[in-house]
């Protein structure tokens, strides 16, 4: 009987404890799932109505923007991506069982009130034509039925990557001039395999922006590669590695030249050097004094 009261005793004070209230029906709910809908249709029209004059937003990377900057951000994204969609919102889908996407909002003692949003952003990249599907978490705070504050949780790499590859993309442009001897290959073999070698290129990195193979003597050959940024040779560096698209094309291409030095200019990180020097292949580094990309 001790027993049963203690649980009962317990139960009670779980109740009276109660820190917020959770609804997934309300007003605020349906606004934020509003919103979403309208995001995947490319319209801010609504978002100018319900975001505060002074609201901010804190993203993933803990820099904080004011409206102005934000409502660029989402226009960057309208112009940087296609068939935006986002997992199973929409006004009046209730998440009643917690499982897959959702909205709730809670409604604190103190009279704060906050609206979460849990779900996967799909969308094809308009530059690169990546599909692109990742799972994201955002926090509300209200004032009323404005928003004054948002905190957005999830990696941003697709949102960098597909931005850089846009006319407007931060562009630090970086050229690998790579001195090769012939092996034991006629002309016409280095001619086929230079030729499929830059097409393969070509078909699968957009943001390399050049690649060329000039002859510099008899048995000898330099290759100028140029990329967009460092995460543009970083993407070659993965295409090339073990597992990636282009394995067996670099297999090949030390069948075809002795590698004897590379001479990287731009600025590269030292992580990216890291990697670079995993291939064996001597190599000098130049930072950049000053330069210009058309």
């Amino acid at each position: 009987m001790k027993k049963i009261f203690f649980v009962v005793s317990l139960a009670f004070l779980s109740c009276k404890n109660e820190h917020a209230v959770v609804k997934l029906d309300d007003e605020k709910t349906m606004i934020i799932q509003k919103v979403f809908e309208n995001v995947a249709k490319e319209n801010s029209s609504y978002l100018q109505e319900v975001f505060d004059e002074s609201m901010i937003m804190i993203n993933s990377k803990n820099d904080t923007l004011e409206r102005k900057q934000f409502f660029e951000g989402i226009e960057k994204m309208y112009e940087s991506f296609d068939n935006i969609s986002f997992e199973e919102i929409y006004v009046g889908n209730l998440n009643d069982d917690a499982e897959g996407s959702g909205v709730e909002t809670n409604y604190y003692k103190n009279g704060k009130i906050w609206t979460s949003i849990w779900s996967k952003f799909s969308a094809v990249g308009k530059y690169t034509q990546k599909e692109v599907s990742f799972p994201f978490h955002i926090i509300y705070k209200w004032e009323g039925n404005k928003i004054i504050e948002e905190y957005q949780y999830f990696d941003t790499t697709a949102f960098d990557e597909e931005m850089d590859a846009g006319p407007d993309g931060e562009r630090r442009e970086i050229l690998n001039y790579v001195y090769c001897i012939i092996n034991n290959k006629t002309d016409k073999e280095i001619k086929e395999f230079c030729e499929k070698y830059q097409k393969t290129v070509n078909k699968n990195e957009p943001n390399t922006l050049a690649w060329g193979w000039f002859r510099t003597d008899k048995r000898k050959v330099a290759l100028i590669e140029r990329y967009r940024n460092e995460d543009a040779m970083l993407n070659h560096i993965k295409n090339v590695s073990k597992g990636g698209v282009m394995e067996k094309d670099i297999a090949s291409l030390f069948e075809h030249f002795n590698v004897e030095k590379m001479i990287i200019h731009g600025d590269i990180s030292k992580s990216s050097k890291s990697i670079i020097s995993e291939f064996g292949i001597p190599t000098i580094y130049s930072s950049n004094i000053s330069s210009y990309s058309r």
